[in-house]
Order: C-alpha cells, then sequence, then structure tokens
C-alpha cells in the first residue's frame, strides 16, 4: 500500500528538519585534521612542494602507477594547466557532459571547443559521437579533451584511437574519477597525455579543494611543474606564463588522511546506493541510472525521470524535493550544444542525490520514501505549480 502523503511538499511536516545536501563531503575526523595541522604549524612550512605535499605525490603515484603527479590547488587551475602545458592552439573535441570547468579551461588557454553528444542510456559519450562531432568541425582539430563524468567510466581507448588516427592529442578530464572502479574494473590514471582529477568538496578523496594532473611523460611533467611555479620541484624548462597554482599544506594533509579513508568510504558508498536502489524501485517513472551502483567515487547517485510515467518534470521533482530539505540537483545544466538530442535529454532528465561520510542507510531510505510519496501525489503536485 501507498503510505499517504503528510510531507511539505502538500503542506505538512519536511522529511528532514535540517537540509540533506547534495554534495557532503568525504572529509576525515576533526580530531585528525587537527593534528595533521599542528605538524604543519610546528615546522612553519605552508605552501610551496612542502613535505605532505610532496608525500601526496608520491601516494598518488603509487596508487594510480603513473610516473608523475602534479598536485595543484584546485582541479579547474589543473585543467587549464594541462591545456596550457601541451600548447595547444585551435579548436577541441569534447564531450557534451564536460563539466563546465573544463569548458572554461579551454576558454582561458584560448581553445575553441567542440561539442559531441551523450548517449542517454548510458550517459557517456563514445566513439561514434566523438567521429561524428570531429568530422563537423572541419580543419583547425588539435586535441580532444575526454571525459568520465560523475565518475562512470566509459570507452577509453575509443577516444584515444580516434586521436591517433586524426593525429592529435588527447588528455582526460577525470575529476570525479579518483578512487573510482569501473563496470569492467578499469582504474583512471595512464590515458592520454594525462589525466586530471579533482580534490575538491564532494569527491571521495577530497583536499577541501584541490586537485592534481598526472602523466608517464617526463617533459610534460616539467612543464606542468614549472607553469605551477614551485620552486624547486624538478628541472626548469621554458613556459609561456605561470599559474601559481601551488597546493598549500594543509590541503594535501586532508587528502592524505581522505586516501587513508578511501577503501572505508567506498564501502558506505555503496551500501547507500543500494539502499537507494531498494528505496526507489518500482517508483513510476524514476529511474537508478546505470554504473550508478558500482561508482566508487563519491559523487555519483544519479536517478532519472519519466515525465510522462511520474507526472512531473525532473524541476518539479527537484522543487518538491527542496521543501522536504533534500538538496537533489540538476545532473547536467543546458549549454551551447542544447541542440544536441542526446545530452539536452540528460539534462531535462537526470537527478543527483546526496551522498557523503555523513550520510546514513536510514536517511538514504528516507530520501526514496520521500520520493515515492512525491510520485503519489503527483496529480495534485502538478495542479499546485
Amino acid at each position: 500500500m501507498t503510505p499517504p502523503v503528510t510531507g511539505a511538499a502538500l503542506g505538512g511536516t519536511p522529511a528532514f528538519p535540517q537540509l540533506l545536501g547534495r554534495g557532503r563531503p568525504w572529509l576525515p575526523s576533526r580530531a585528525r585534521i587537527e593534528a595533521a595541522l599542528d605538524g604543519i604549524i610546528e615546522r612553519h612550512w605552508y605552501t610551496n612542494h612542502g613535505p605532505l605535499a610532496q608525500e601526496l605525490e608520491q601516494r598518488l603515484q603509487a596508487m594510480l602507477g603513473v610516473r608523475h603527479a602534479v598536485c595543484v590547488v584546485n582541479g579547474t587551475i589543473g585543467l587549464v594547466m594541462a591545456a596550457e602545458a601541451l600548447g595547444l592552439r585551435g579548436k577541441v573535441l569534447l564531450p557534451a557532459t564536460a563539466r563546465q570547468a573544463a569548458v572554461d579551461s579551454l576558454a582561458w588557454t584560448g581553445l575553441q571547443p567542440v561539442f559531441a553528444d551523450a548517449n542517454p542510456d548510458t550517459l557517456l559519450t563514445d566513439r561514434g559521437h566523438m567521429q561524428a562531432a570531429a568530422e563537423q568541425a572541419g580543419s583547425g582539430l588539435c586535441a580532444m579533451l575526454a571525459t568520465r563524468p560523475w565518475g562512470l567510466h566509459g570507452d577509453t581507448a575509443g577516444p584515444i584511437a580516434l586521436a591517433s588516427e586524426h593525429a592529435i592529442p588527447v588528455w582526460f578530464d577525470s575529476s570525479d574519477a579518483l578512487g573510482s572502479i569501473g563496470l569492467d574494473e578499469s582504474r583512471p590514471g595512464r590515458a592520454g597525455a594525462c589525466e586530471v582529477f579533482s580534490l575538491g568538496p564532494g569527491r571521495m578523496v577530497t583536499a577541501t579543494e584541490g586537485g592534481c594532473i598526472v602523466t608517464d611523460d617526463d617533459e610534460l611533467a616539467a612543464r606542468l611543474r614549472n607553469i605551477r611555479s614551485s620552486y624547486g620541484a624538478g628541472h626548469p624548462v621554458k613556459v609561456v606564463r605561470t599559474a601559481n597554482g601551488r597546493m598549500s599544506e594543509f590541503q594535501a594533509a586532508v587528502a592524505l588522511l581522505s586516501l587513508d579513508d578511501l577503501p572505508a568510504n567506498q564501502a558506505h558508498l555503496s551500501t547507500l546506493l543500494a539502499a537507494y536502489r531498494g528505496a526507489l524501485a518500482g517508483i513510476p517513472g524514476i529511474q537508478m541510472r546505470p554504473g550508478a551502483a558500482h561508482a566508487t567515487s563519491g559523487v555519483s547517485a544519479i536517478i532519472s525521470v519519466d515525465e510522462a510515467e511520474l507526472g512531473l518534470s525532473r524541476d518539479d521533482l527537484i522543487r518538491c524535493m527542496a521543501v522536504e530539505n533534500i538538496a537533489a540537483g540538476p545532473l547536467l545544466q543546458a549549454g551551447a550544444w542544447s541542440e544536441l538530442a542526446g545530452a539536452a535529454h540528460i539534462a531535462a532528465s537526470c537527478i543527483r542525490l546526496p551522498v557523503g561520510r555523513a550520510m546514513t542507510v536510514d536517511d538514504a531510505c528516507r530520501v526514496g520514501e520521500t520520493v515515492r510519496r512525491i510520485a503519489h501525489a503527483a496529480p495534485a503536485l502538478r495542479v499546485r505549480a
């Protein structure tokens, strides 16, 4: 039997007394962060490639099996630095589902984005989409920026092979993917010329804010370090401009603790996703997206809304959840690629649900039950809207 609708969406009490945030951080405990901060203060070394930043780079190199990890102040700076270090000029092919930070990084480096459509069933851009966009781009295509959106893994070999056919470099925006495992058990880190990870809020490996560029290319790593402006961190090479993108010791300390917590946090995320899957099962018009139940990056609990079946649009459901103190949000915002049908469908139908270290299985079940109540009340809610 469907429970009666008594939530805030129809004037009752909200499902949660306080806001259940969407990007709840996977932060280490306060006591451990304070202990790490004490050490930083005692050493009087706060930035400029300190011992904790060096240790973090070494650990990431070992974890990802790469020669170089270059840690930076945030992921967007990492994307800008990567484009700059590759020395690109012209058009860059990238998925329409790329984060806005990736698009902005091209603007900062004077590059023109060319968008490839995505498959609404997988949420990913495949080689066929990239090939079609490359053909439409015409002359001037200088590189490809592939992505692993929301920690999901697509066809890594396809973009690399296509870039090779066009004799252009490819690099990866893997901002959401550090710590993730693909459905085929693949792991990010060694694809293309380099990969850029975010260590920002909401990521399972977090520095509170931060990023990392990884590569096996010694010369590219040297350019990245000189663009970053960490004096003494590698041999000097000529670069056009610098970014002052150094990671602080406090950021590195939090990231190191976060790496220690990664297995436990991945296990917790798995339980949250399983709880969501069970709580949302059988709700007309609501589907847990493929891959979401296997993602381990800490940023992906994704559902899609079939407006005709649910009786509410994606935005209607987000508004209803908001009055229940659930901060769900669009998975993808419409952009300059709005004429691309697959990406437009994703932007109109998909929602990210809250996950995080502080979230409990009971919270996930309550979110699911709230969505069920909203679905049951859809006719009345549509009239109110």
